[in-house]
């Protein structure tokens, strides 16, 4: 299966957590590899995973937002290589879900040749399941994907001004 998590609206990587514990509630192994977040960043998915034990493996591996990158994005790019070369991987070990979370992202800003991704999932092992998240998902990958849910910002409180908040946004 192929799923997608994209659009303007809030809640992609959330639905892809809500995702992982249903597999692991069924008896799958899961995998996330963020391409774009990264360690500074408070998660309460991480923290909650960490603080209950769940057996989902996480791999933070992005180096930041992008509204935060030097010009270029080069350290950028070599994460999203990274964690592009980290998720081949996985779909090759005992994971049965693995969640690409940002992937879009990556494809969106050039960090990350779509042809290439889309090639790697075409010849994917059947009994795979891989969740691709993030915004602006290219026609490509929508194309290919079993599920694509678009998430639609139809009233967010930072357009008045307010401050994310612990626990209801990250």
């Amino acid at each position: 299966m192929i799923l997608v998590y994209t659009g303007d609206g809030k809640g992609k990587t959330e639905a892809a957590f809500g995702l992982a514990l249903r597999a692991i509630g069924a008896g799958l192994k899961v995998a996330v590899v963020q391409f774009i977040k990264n360690e500074d960043w408070f998660s309460g998915e991480r923290e909650a995973i960490k603080k209950f034990n769940i057996p989902i493996d996480i791999y933070v591996m992005g180096a930041g937002f992008s509204w935060e990158a030097p010009k270029g994005f080069p350290s950028h790019k070599r994460a999203v290589e990274e964690a592009w070369e980290k998720s081949k991987d996985l779909m090759n070990s005992e994971a049965d879900l693995i969640i690409c979370d940002e992937i879009n992202v990556a494809m969106s800003l050039n960090m990350l040749p779509v042809d290439e991704v889309v090639e790697f999932i075409k010849n994917k092992r059947e009994e795979k399941h891989i969740c691709l998240t993030g915004r602006n998902a290219p026609q490509e990958i929508i194309k290919m994907a079993d599920y694509v849910t678009d998430f639609v910002e139809i009233k967010h409180p930072f357009k008045k001004g307010l401050k994310a908040i612990k626990g209801i946004d990250f």
